[in-house]
């Protein structure tokens, strides 16, 4: 079933990024999605599988919501992160990825052709 969704209004989109020993990159990233979104943004979950290293603080002190588990499941950690998001549109990248400018622009325009 769609539903349909205002992509004009505020806080349509949840990012949600699955982690694990991402402390170097984390932050960086999620200042980044802040700073595209916008007002577009309703939340970003960083859902941590009890990484040794400081990603959970990070991610944090980045502005992001962080929840934890002791699963380290990629698809686990999307679905609890899922569970907690806000807004009607789901997006999930990975640590990693070093996202280009114009990614919420790209997601809308996709939302809005029904992709």
């Amino acid at each position: 079933m769609n539903l349909p969704v205002d992509t004009t209004s505020p806080a349509w989109l949840s990012v949600i990024i699955p982690t694990r020993n991402e402390a170097r990159a984390i932050a960086a990233l999620v200042h980044f999605v802040r700073q595209q979104a916008g007002p577009a943004l309703a939340d970003v979950w960083v859902v941590d599988a009890n990484s040794a290293d400081r990603t959970a603080e990070h991610a944090e002190a980045a502005g992001a919501r962080v929840l934890s588990t002791a699963v380290a499941s990629r698809a686990q950690q999307m679905n609890l992160g899922a569970r907690h998001a806000r807004g009607p549109v789901l997006y999930f990248v990975h640590a990693d990825v070093q996202l280009r400018e114009g990614f919420v622009a790209d997601i809308a325009e996709a939302v809005r052709k029904g992709s």
